[in-house]
């Protein structure tokens, strides 16, 4: 891949019209992003803010994963991005940037037993496994009393991964960050989601692998965590946990966990 020759990566968007209950209705599609040579977008992921009085066309806001591919101007790597639209997908904005990602993989660390299925490392940090987490997967939630958006996403921070969440109230024009919202620093997070309720509490969840146990042949014991916040994110509520823990490496493996 690293010597293929030039790609194209434009994104796309489908609407539909005139459906029933037993008809889908019309499909258009129509190009939206074309980011040129090498570079791409992936995980699109499409929210529509609620109308306001007179407004007769839909404000949708797109979010994704923005990836330069090569190195003009030190650009290259991955930006959480958005783009919107005022009049239900006929046009779309050029894309702002919410925050460039970095580090954000996520690896299993613990050598406790099994090997690796593929050889990594090196004679310094001879065990690491990669996990397929949810790196340049941001999820959107719109709250649809106010029209505030709320994008979480995975970002590397002084060596771990964090779960990291903006808002915009201004359908994704400008976005202000909201901090990390993972309760503990010491281990990686990863995979967020993110909700609003209908009385418009925010809510965060992640994995993370806080109750490991490293080199106790126990696997790698993750747990699944919720967070709330009734302030619009100025503030989040404890951690609270998800079901039980489980072990990841019972995942299939490829390309990680």
């Amino acid at each position: 891949f690293l010597h293929a020759a030039a790609f194209k990566g434009p994104t796309y968007f489908s609407r539909t019209e005139n459906g029933t209950d037993d008809d889908g209705g019309d499909w258009t599609t129509r190009e939206i992003l074309d980011l040129g040579r090498n570079d791409q977008t992936i995980s699109n992921q499409i929210a529509v803010l609620p109308r306001t009085a007179g407004q007769t066309e839909s404000t949708l806001i797109n979010v994704f994963d923005w990836i330069h591919n090569d190195n003009r101007g030190d650009r290259k790597g991955e930006k959480i991005s958005a783009m919107w639209s005022t009049n239900s997908g006929d046009t779309w904005s050029d894309p702002v940037v919410i925050d460039p990602i970095a580090g954000a993989v996520v690896r299993d660390r613990d050598p406790d037993g099994a090997p690796c299925p593929e050889t990594l490392g090196h004679k310094f940090d001879p065990y690491f496994c990669r996990l397929r987490t949810g790196d340049g997967v941001p999820d959107i939630a719109v709250d649809m009393d106010t029209g505030t958006a709320y994008v979480a996403w995975q970002d590397g921070e002084d060596g771990n991964v964090v779960i990291r969440v903006a808002k915009s109230t201004d359908h994704g024009q400008s976005w202000t960050q909201l901090g990390i919202v993972n309760g503990s620093r010491t281990t990686d997070a990863h995979t967020p989601s993110v909700e609003v309720a209908d009385d418009g509490t925010l809510a965060v969840t992640y994995y993370d692998f806080r109750f490991n146990d490293v080199r106790s042949n126990d696997g790698l014991e993750t747990a699944h965590w919720i967070r709330r916040s009734t302030n619009g994110g100025a503030t989040f509520g404890p951690d609270e946990l998800l079901g039980t823990t489980f072990d990841t490496r019972k995942a299939p493996y490829a390309l990680g966990y």
